[in-house]
């Protein structure tokens, strides 16, 4: 009886690590095949993105729709007035005054507000009339893209004479 409790606990142990060597066997076996099938993946996946990239159309890009000018630097909701500061390296044209400019908020440029450029001009500093909206302090002012001039109706052209 003796040899019995040792027999089992043989068995047990070979029992185990036979298991465990199964084990072993079986994953390194699947890692045999997995590499190269990672590797051909891989690489599969190297050399098409590679090409869709060197495929790819180059970016457009386009000038700006609105021209800045400035920020509010005040405003004044009695008098509907608004004092504009100029940018340092803004392009502003040399007649300003009567035009047409637009206030808008500088991290979501939704409009805010439309002004008329008054002639009232000092250094860098000119005046605004506020026509509709509230700018804030800090809004850009923007001047707005010309409008399309409107299309001219086709004239018919006359009809060609022959000569005999």
């Amino acid at each position: 009886m003796s040899s019995a409790p040792s027999a089992t606990l043989h068995r047990r142990e070979s029992f185990s690590s036979c298991r465990a060597f199964a084990c072993e066997c079986r994953s390194a076996h699947a890692l045999k095949l997995a590499l190269p099938c990672v590797a051909i993946l891989l690489s599969g996946c190297a050399t098409t993105r590679a090409k869709s990239l060197l495929k790819a159309p180059p970016p457009r890009y386009t000038d700006a729709t609105h021209q800045e000018i400035g920020r509010v630097l005040r405003y004044d909701p009695a008098a509907a007035t608004a004092l504009v500061e100029i940018m340092p390296l803004a392009n502003v044209p040399n007649e300003l005054a009567g035009r047409e400019l637009l206030a808008r908020h500088p991290d979501t440029l939704v409009p805010t507000a439309r002004l008329i450029a008054s002639p009232h001009r000092q250094n860098r500093v000119f005046g605004a009339y506020v026509v509709q909206g509230t700018p804030a302090l800090g809004d850009e002012v923007v001047l707005p893209p010309p409008a399309p001039a409107p299309a001219e109706p086709a004239q018919p052209l006359a009809p060609a004479t022959l000569k005999k």
